[in-house]
């Protein structure tokens, strides 16, 4: 209940442009069912190979008129997302700016069950925090070259599927040697922030 208060507050803030809340919680606002989606998925859904295996027929259903609708509807869906931009409190009609993301997670995650064990999967996802922080930039940067070097404009890019892949796939690849210096820095970084943090010691026990 309180976290679809929360979302709502911040349907309304977006629908009227007040940005009134700091350290951009008014986009945070606007993502928690999507955060809150992924700490429910958190716990593995297929808990045996034997389970998975009997359930891999079904698995496959379920994704074909997912993988179908999006092929079809591939033009238009990426028509929403040029009217989608969280940082200015821009978004279709609401129905759309949840039901569509949770169509394309439902495929990708049939997908990942059907995939089974892939360790570069598994490390996409153990980094899927640190990568949503440094891909932003670097898609920017990597649209505004491609613009710059080839004449391929931003709405060219995210229009057509080929080139949103390769946006995709270069903004990764760019992403990974960020991630492991982050990794290697992390815990470093949380040791200075919080030394001599520690609660003290009973001087009795």
């Amino acid at each position: 209940g309180m976290l679809a208060a929360l979302t709502a507050i911040g349907l309304v803030l977006a629908k009227y442009k007040l940005y009134v809340l700091p350290f951009s919680l008014n986009n945070a606002l606007l993502v928690i069912p999507f955060f809150t989606a992924g700490y429910l998925l958190r716990k593995p859904l297929v808990e045996s190979d034997t389970v998975y295996h009997s359930k891999k027929g079904w698995i496959l259903l379920g994704i074909l008129p997912l993988a179908a609708f999006t092929i079809w509807r591939y033009p238009w869906i990426c028509e929403l997302g040029k009217h989608t931009e969280i940082s200015y409190l821009t978004y279709p009609a609401i129905h759309w700016f949840y039901t569509i993301p949770f169509i394309e997670i439902a495929l990708w995650l049939g997908i990942s069950l059907l995939i089974g064990k892939n360790r570069p999967l598994e490390w996409l996802g153990r980094n899927t925090l640190p990568i949503l922080a440094f891909h932003p930039p670097i898609s920017r940067i990597l649209t505004y070259a491609a613009g710059l070097l080839w004449g391929i404009g931003k709405t060219e890019i995210h229009g057509a599927w080929g080139y949103s892949m390769l946006l995709a796939a270069a903004s990764i690849s760019c992403c990974i040697p960020l991630v492991y210096l982050w990794n290697r820095a992390c815990p470093g970084i949380i040791a200075f922030l919080f030394r001599g943090k520690e609660q003290p010691k009973d001087v009795l026990s």
